[in-house]
C-alpha cells in the first residue's frame, strides 16, 4: 500500500473526525452570521413546534418538536437552528463513513464521507434545517444499520434498523420507500433470504411498529391528511412527453447536486480500471444501497406520471461516492490533489452561500427570505397589540410565513402565539376558534389586498398598513403589511 494511504489508514479516524467538527461548526456558525432572518421553513417548523402535534398537513412531527426543543435551549438565536441541520448533515457523513468501514476499509469510508460531503445536499442545499435535511440523516443511517446486520449477523443492529427506521418516518414518510428497498433486496438476495430464519427482521418490524403506531393511528384519524399534501405536490403529467421529460429532469438536477463529487471522484479514479472483487454480499449490497432508491423513484414517476420535486432526491445520492471508490481502482498518489480540490469546494460553498445572503439585494436580485424583517415585523405587531389591550397577544392569524415570524419573534412572557395557518382549522387542528374569538387575534398578510378568509371575522378592525425595508434595504422594494386587529370578546357577566 502506498504511503499515502497508509497513512489515510492509521488516521482514518481522526482526519473523519476534523471532517465533521469542520462541516458542524462552519453550517452552524457561518449562517448563523449572515442571515438574521430564519429562513421559511425553520418558520414553519416552529409554528408547528409551538403546538408538539403528532401531525401535520405536510409532514411528520419530528423536525418540528426538534426546533421546539432547542427553542426552549437557546430561544431565537440563529445558532441553535443552524446547529440542528450541520448535525444531521454530519450524523449523515458518519454513517457513510462507517458503513465504507465495513464495506471496503477505514481509508475507504474517510474518502466516500469526504466525497459525499461535497454533494450539494450536503452544504449550499441542507443550509435550513426541514423534513428534508433529517430524512438525509435517517436514510444514511438506514444503510449504515442495515449493512451491519446483514453482514456483523448481530441482533443489536437489526434493533437499531427498527429504531431508525421508526424515527425516519416521524421525520419524513419517504423513508418507507427504504423500508421497501430493504425489504426486497431481502426477499431476492440468497443471503439476505437466510437472514429470514433468525429473529433479526421480524426485530426491525416490530419495533417499527411499535415505535410508529402513535404517528399511524394519528394518519388514520386525520385521513392521512399529509399524504393528500404530498400528491397534489407531485403534479400529474399532461402527455406521454411530459411523463418522460420530467423524470428525466429530475435525474438531470440530482446530478447537477452531485457534480462537485463527480468530479472529485474522477480526480481519484480516472482513467477508469474496474477492481477485480468477486461478487459478494458486501458488493451487491452497495450497489442497493447507491442505485436502486433512485432507481425505484424515477421508475414510479414515470409510470404513474407524477412530476418529482428536485429537493426529494435529498437522501439517495449519499453512498454514490462510496460505490465509485470501491467499485473502481483508486489512485493513492492523488490524494494530495484530491484533499487540495476538496477544500476548495469546501470554501467554495460557503462562500456562494455568504455572497448570495450579502449582495443578492445591493444587486438588484430577488430578496433572500434569510434577510427578510420579521423582528421588526414583531416588535411592531406586539407594539400596536399592547396599546390597545393589556392582554398578551396569544394568537396570529395568517400564512405561515408572516404569521410565523410575528409568533417566532415574540417577546410575550405567557409564551409564543399560536399560528392559526390562513385561517384554516383543517391544517391548524390545534385552533379552538371560539377561544380566538374570546382572546382576540391579529390577522395578518401580505400586500394590500386581504385575503378571502378575512370575511370569516366580520369584529376585526383594519389597520393601518405597515411598510418594512428589506436589510440591507438596497433596490428591493419594500414590504407591505396588512393587518387587523380581532378584539377580544366583552367578557360576560
Amino acid at each position: 500500500m502506498p504511503l499515502s494511504a497508509s497513512f489515510l489508514e492509521r488516521n482514518a479516524s481522526k482526519l473523519f473526525w476534523g471532517l465533521f467538527v469542520l462541516q458542524v461548526l462552519s453550517w452552524t456558525i457561518i449562517p448563523a452570521l449572515v442571515q438574521p432572518n430564519a429562513p421559511l421553513d425553520v418558520i414553519e417548523g416552529f409554528a408547528w413546534g409551538r403546538e408538539w402535534p403528532l401531525g401535520t398537513y405536510k409532514h411528520p412531527p419530528l423536525a418540528a418538536w426538534m426546533q421546539e426543543a432547542i427553542y426552549h435551549l437557546l430561544g431565537t438565536c440563529p445558532l441553535g437552528y443552524n446547529f440542528l441541520n450541520a448535525l444531521c448533515t454530519g450524523i449523515a457523513l458518519w454513517a457513510v463513513y462507517r458503513t465504507g468501514w465495513l464495506l471496503a476499509g477505514k481509508a475507504q469510508g474517510l474518502l466516500a464521507a469526504a466525497l459525499a460531503q461535497s454533494i450539494l445536499y450536503f452544504n449550499l442545499l441542507s443550509a435550513q434545517f426541514n423534513p428534508n435535511v433529517l430524512q438525509l440523516m435517517f436514510w444514511a443511517l438506514g444503510g449504515y444499520a442495515f449493512t451491519h446486520a446483514l453482514i456483523r449477523e448481530k441482533l443489536k443492529y437489526w434493533l437499531l434498523l427498527g429504531v431508525v427506521f421508526a424515527l425516519g418516518l416521524y421525520g419524513k414518510y419517504e423513508m418507507g420507500l427504504l423500508g421497501l428497498i430493504f425489504a426486497a433486496f431481502l426477499l431476492l438476495h440468497p443471503q439476505g433470504r437466510k437472514s429470514f430464519a433468525t429473529p433479526g427482521p421480524y426485530v426491525a418490524l416490530f419495533t417499527t411498529v411499535v415505535l410508529f403506531l402513535p404517528q399511524l393511528l394519528w394518519l388514520i384519524q386525520n385521513d392521512f391528511l399529509p399524504f393528500s399534501y404530498a400528491v397534489n405536490r407531485a403534479k400529474v403529467s399532461k402527455n406521454a412527453v411530459d411523463q418522460v421529460f420530467y423524470p428525466l429532469r429530475f435525474l438531470g438536477a440530482q446530478l447537477a447536486d452531485f457534480l462537485p463529487a463527480l468530479i472529485g471522484s474522477a480526480l481519484l479514479l480516472l482513467p477508469l480500471n474496474k477492481t477485480q472483487a468477486r461478487p459478494s454480499l458486501k458488493k451487491d449490497l452497495l450497489f442497493w444501497l447507491a442505485f436502486i432508491p433512485l432507481a425505484f423513484l424515477v421508475t414510479l414517476a414515470l409510470v404513474a406520471g407524477r412530476h418529482l420535486k428536485d429537493m426529494w432526491g435529498m437522501p439517495f445520492l449519499s453512498f454514490i461516492p462510496l460505490w465509485l471508490i470501491t467499485h473502481f481502482s483508486l489512485r493513492w498518489d492523488r490524494l494530495r490533489i484530491f484533499a487540495i480540490y476538496w477544500g476548495g469546494i469546501f470554501v467554495l460553498t460557503l462562500a456562494l452561500f455568504v455572497g448570495n445572503l450579502t449582495f443578492a439585494i445591493p444587486w438588484g436580485f430577488k430578496p433572500p427570505r434569510g434577510h427578510f424583517p420579521g423582528q421588526e415585523l414583531s416588535t411592531l405587531i406586539h407594539q400596536e397589540w399592547h396599546k390597545k389591550t393589556p392582554s398578551p397577544l396569544v394568537y396570529v392569524v395568517g400564512d405561515t410565513w408572516l404569521a410565523g415570524n410575528v409568533a417566532f419573534y415574540s417577546r410575550e412572557k405567557t409564551g409564543r402565539p399560536h399560528v392559526w395557518i390562513d385561517a384554516d382549522t383543517a391544517i391548524s387542528p390545534w385552533i379552538d376558534p371560539q377561544k380566538v374569538k374570546k382572546t382576540g387575534a391579529v390577522l395578518i398578510w401580505n400586500g394590500s389586498q386581504p385575503p378571502e378568509w378575512l370575511s370569516h371575522f366580520p369584529k376585526a378592525r383594519r389597520q393601518k398598513a405597515f411598510e418594512l425595508q428589506w436589510k440591507p434595504g438596497g433596490k428591493a422594494k419594500p414590504v407591505e403589511i396588512g393587518w387587523a386587529l380581532l378584539p377580544a370578546a366583552p367578557a360576560s357577566r
